[in-house]
């Protein structure tokens, strides 16, 4: 799929690529772009992209799952708790919001449903589970199918609230996913 880069450069260079990727997917069906014309677009030896991704697929999942993890990480900085939840959701539909370059790729694509999966790919892997479930004493199966609801309720919201042309503010479409949340 994709490389987990460490380095400051490796990592700047795999963003140039899956970026190279979304703007090409803005201006050509992702299924007629091919490795090569994504490596002549950007300007790299097709060696280069191979370093990072074993194929199309893996820019695609390495763009999504980047942008998540840019979208979780505030639950690493906020304290999970009743009074800043309605921040962490609010935070969650701005950034989003920003992201409207991708979600217009994804659904000019027809690959919102990606999103999606690889959401939930994303949170039983990043160990979101506990974050989502902290105050619950529930087994771990529980925790897991909860995380799941809750991942992928919000980001279907995310997704229909994209396809509604963004009708409501942050702070609406937060307040309706939190009047959703148990």
């Amino acid at each position: 799929m994709y490389k987990e880069c460490t380095s400051k450069q490796a990592i700047a260079r795999q963003r140039e690529i899956e970026q190279g990727l979304l703007d090409y997917m803005m201006h050509k069906s992702y299924e007629q772009i091919s490795v090569i014309d994504l490596c002549e677009k950007i300007g790299i030896p097709r060696k280069t992209f191979y370093r990072y991704f074993s194929g199309k697929e893996g820019a695609l999942y390495a763009l999504i799952d980047h942008s998540l993890k840019d979208a979780f990480l505030k639950y690493d900085d906020l304290q999970q708790s009743i009074e800043n939840r309605n921040q962490i959701i609010l935070y969650f539909f701005t950034y989003w919001l920003s992201k409207k370059h991708l979600l217009d790729a994804l659904a000019r694509n027809d690959l919102s449903g990606i999103l999606l999966q690889r959401a939930i790919v994303f949170t039983m892997t990043d160990e979101l589970v506990s974050k989502f479930t902290a105050p619950l004493r529930t087994t771990e199966r529980a925790k897991n199918y909860r995380t799941v609801y809750i991942v992928s309720g919000i980001i279907s919201l995310v997704i229909q609230w994209h396809h509604n042309n963004f009708d409501k503010t942050p702070q609406q479409i937060a307040k309706i996913a939190s009047d959703l949340l148990p």
